[in-house]
């Protein structure tokens, strides 16, 4: 008879079946026939899985406190060199304090060049 059409109470012991990875597509054999096959194949994903990982395409967070936004490409400023979205890339939209002692130090630069003539 088959388990099936006798109702079985311990049909999922005897109902051997390997699981199969969703990720790698590899069998995941186990040895206990009380666990279920979603904890054994859960368990395989987080330990043994060769499945290769995707790394983020928006992975560069403007460095503005109050902006969320992620870039596909990386924005870095040239005075304060900390990376930005799009909105806040120029220095003037993001109060870069790398550009407000650049324009001091030229201003000095102007003064000691005028002093030296």
């Amino acid at each position: 008879m088959k388990y099936d059409e006798h109702q079985c109470p311990s049909s999922y012991r005897k109902d051997i079946q390997i699981p199969i990875c969703p990720l790698c597509n590899q069998a995941v054999p186990y040895a206990y026939r009380d666990q279920s096959p979603d904890s054994v194949v859960s368990a395989h994903i987080d330990r043994d899985c060769k499945f290769e990982k995707r790394e983020k395409v928006y992975s560069n967070k403007c460095s503005v406190s109050t902006c969320k936004q992620r870039e596909a490409i990386q924005v870095n400023c040239e005075k304060c060199s900390k990376t930005f979205c799009l909105r806040h890339r120029f220095p003037d939209d993001h109060k870069c304090q790398g550009f407000k002692n650049v324009s001091d130090n030229t201003s000095t630069t102007k003064k000691l060049t005028s002093n030296q003539k």
